[in-house]
């Protein structure tokens, strides 16, 4: 596989598609190792109901480092971004669990996993960013590998968590050996993603397509340098990263920025709280989790893959899906909460209810992330890139905040 540069000479792309969805999953491998992991946490803290205040923590944090990435993306060279923050996620996510055992019960523990939590929102949102950044950069398929990535290692991790539940069960503290084994999992992966940023960032793809905003850091060879030198580049305007030139970007692809806060509210509303809260009468609880993050992820995932396939789809197809999503959503909260209507207490209806919500937001967000950047010019799509996960942000944000309630109003089923 090649791609044509601006030059005429034609560079291997091979590998590109492999980085894209694996450093998209290292982005938020932090989270849905949290996320397939929450039966665990609420064992070790049962007065704070893990399932709404975990989500608060980490989304917050994005959030808030979403209204500075621009100005950091100025700041920190490439690598230096995306490794540090690989680095610290690693790191935070071997200690989580021995943490949680320590300061079991405490007041103590439950404060310090939720600082940890923030933490991990901050390096995960400077990952996903910045991916999202490079991604914006190139055709539209790259952003839907990045995002692809995200269910490909949430799924892995969902079959991981159970596999080593399962291994473990015989065993007198299977809870404790089962998840430090797969936080170290997720932690060796993350400690991939290092290894292959180190590798991408010298091969050609990265150096004619990728390296115009990180010139003057990333030249670090005589090789480099000459290559950048014979392209036969063309006088285009540059915008300092800046939160001027953010707010103006903004402006211009707002609509789509409405439609990420919207889906993210979304998301966030019913997952994982209320999905979680859904009663699954003669199943284990932590089956339950499981299962369900599962289930969200494989729909998520092929909703992804279909968002792949651009020229089916446009602005008013993606608007349709997210007014049905509203209809899903609806139907999530009746099952979580205490219902006498028949089909709405069946299993197989909470997992397909589950299943279309997934699928749907794994297309809306691909859909919306190939979009915007097609309505720039080439000097602002990666700002599109931190101006989309902002939106992403602020709808993750309200949605967490939205959901608060239903901790409360939504009584699980008695079995």
């Amino acid at each position: 596989m090649a791609l044509a540069s601006h030059s005429g000479t034609k560079v291997n792309s091979s590998l590109a598609p492999f980085y894209f969805i694996y450093m998209g999953g290292g982005s938020l491998l932090s989270w849905n190792a949290i996320l397939n992991s929450l039966d665990y946490f609420s064992s070790k803290f049962p007065k704070n109901d893990i399932n709404f205040m975990f989500p608060v923590a980490f989304y917050l944090a994005q959030f808030l480092s979403s209204l500075v990435i621009t100005k950091l993306s100025a700041i920190l060279m490439l690598n230096v971004r995306l490794i540090g923050a690989f680095l610290i996620a690693s790191v935070l996510l071997v200690l989580l669990p021995i943490e949680a055992e320590v300061f079991a019960q405490t007041n103590f523990g439950f404060i310090l996993v939720m600082l940890m939590l923030f933490i991990l929102g901050i390096c995960a949102n400077i990952c996903l960013s910045t991916m999202t950044g490079l991604s914006s950069q190139l055709p539209g398929k790259y952003s839907a590998y990045t995002l692809l990535g995200t269910s490909v290692t949430a799924l892995f991790l969902s079959i991981l968590r159970e596999i080593s539940s399962l291994v473990f069960k015989s065993e007198s503290k299977e809870d404790n050996i089962s998840v430090v084994i797969f936080f170290g999992v997720t932690a060796a992966y993350i400690l991939g993603c290092i290894v292959f940023q180190t590798i991408f960032t010298k091969t050609e793809f990265f150096i004619v397509y990728l390296r115009q905003s990180e010139k003057v850091q990333m030249i670090d060879s005589s090789r480099e340098a000459s290559l950048l030198l014979t392209e036969d580049e063309e006088e285009k305007p540059t915008y300092p990263r800046n939160i001027s030139t953010f707010l103006m970007i903004f402006r211009e692809v707002k609509i789509y920025v409405i439609l990420y806060v919207v889906t993210a509210l979304q998301i966030y509303t019913i997952f994982p709280g209320v999905i979680l809260k859904k009663p699954m009468i003669g199943i284990d609880e932590e089956i339950k989790v499981v299962s369900t993050v599962m289930t969200f992820n494989v729909s998520q995932m092929f909703g992804k893959i279909l968002g792949k396939y651009r020229k089916f789809y446009s602005l008013s197809t993606v608007f349709g899906v997210i007014i049905f999503r509203f209809v899903l959503m609806g139907l999530i909260i009746a099952q979580a909460a205490t219902t006498s209507i028949p089909i709405l207490d069946t299993i197989w209806f909470g997992y397909l209810t589950t299943a279309l919500f997934g699928l749907t937001v794994g297309f809306v967000m691909v859909g919306l992330t190939v979009l915007a950047p097609e309505k720039v010019d080439p000097a602002k799509k990666e700002i599109v890139g931190h101006v989309s996960i902002f939106g992403i942000n602020t709808g993750v944000l309200l949605g967490t905040f939205v959901a608060l309630p239903f901790a409360f109003l939504l009584k699980t089923k008695k079995e």
